[in-house]
């Protein structure tokens, strides 16, 4: 993943240089060395794949919101609220009743939980379990979580786990007999992303598998960002770059986002960026909207509106 961020950004920087070849600021990337490649995936608001990931997550939840952090630009859909909305939504779509949790036992994926219960309020739809696996867990664990399940009868089941911990579940479920028609599975943003990264053996048994995520309009510009993203991680010979999914389009996009603010507010020191956290100001700076490779960038008490979500059959 890291691989993929780092060649997105290179494009964006590119790109946004050659079209604007006369702008006289340019953007200097540091990257946060203490985590390594991992640093870009939490940012963005995803369910983090590594116990790294996840710390780096729960701090940016924590202690980086607009309401805390007057300088902080959310360029992603980050709060589970919207998340939770959209999966009840998809819910009542399929007209199932009862549907059962099954999420990573670990802080970050944990907040999902009273988010989903809050919307679920006055649906005529019923939460009957809530399943907490292990990041670690063996398949044994796994499959004991499950059996629990299948005692009870569960037939419905919402996924919010890692890629990783989602291939020994798919597998294990599959040779339980749990994925054929008597059951549904929905998994939801963060892991339905990263589903190209999994193992092939996880993917064939995900089959009939329904997953959510933001949509994103199949534009031409999008076309051709994901033929030239493709050319490029062959080029460079990167094994280690994965497909290339929203994760890296909201990266490109908030780079352009930063070169146009950048270059609006000028050559500046950084205690002149200290002094700006007056809200009207900021917002002012970051006016202009412009149409983006995953959508168009126009902030809303300085991050995106609510997502549109797409849901994958």
């Amino acid at each position: 993943m890291g691989a993929m961020a780092n060649i997105c950004l290179s494009m964006a920087l590119s790109d946004f240089y050659a079209k604007h070849p006369n702008y006289e600021t340019r953007l200097s990337l540091q990257r946060w060395e203490s985590l390594g490649a991992v640093a870009a995936a939490p940012s963005v608001g995803y369910l983090p794949q590594t116990l790294a990931e996840a710390s780096f997550a729960i701090q940016l939840r924590d202690n980086l919101s607009p309401s805390y952090s007057p300088l902080l630009i959310r360029t992603t859909m980050l709060d589970f609220s919207r998340l939770a909305e959209a999966t009840v939504s998809t819910l009542e779509m399929f007209q199932w009743k009862k549907v059962t949790l099954i999420y990573e036992d670990m802080e970050f994926s944990n907040a999902i939980v009273p988010y989903l219960t809050d919307a679920l309020v006055n649906k005529d739809i019923q939460l009957s379990h809530k399943i907490a696996i292990p990041t670690f867990a063996e398949d044994f664990q796994i499959l004991e979580k499950l059996e629990v399940l299948m005692s009870s009868q569960s037939e419905v089941f919402v996924v919010h786990t890692s890629s990783n911990l989602a291939s020994h579940l798919f597998v294990v479920a599959n040779k339980e007999v749990m994925m054929g028609k008597r059951f549904a599975w929905l998994v939801i943003d963060g892991l339905s992303n990263f589903v190209d990264t999994m193992d092939p053996i996880a993917i064939d048994s995900m089959n009939g598998v329904i997953g959510l995520r933001p949509y994103v309009s199949k534009t031409r510009a999008l076309k051709n960002f994901r033929t030239r993203y493709k050319r490029i991680s062959s080029m460079k010979q990167n094994k280690a770059a994965t497909k290339l999914n929203l994760l890296g389009l909201w990266l490109y996009d908030t780079v352009w986002g930063l070169g146009m603010t950048v270059e609006r507010i000028g050559n500046v020191n950084s205690s002149f960026l200290m002094e700006i956290n007056d809200r009207t100001l900021l917002i002012g700076i970051l006016n202009p909207s412009f149409r983006r490779i995953s959508g168009v960038l126009d902030l809303v008490n300085r991050q995106f509106p609510p997502s549109v979500f797409e849901i994958l059959i």
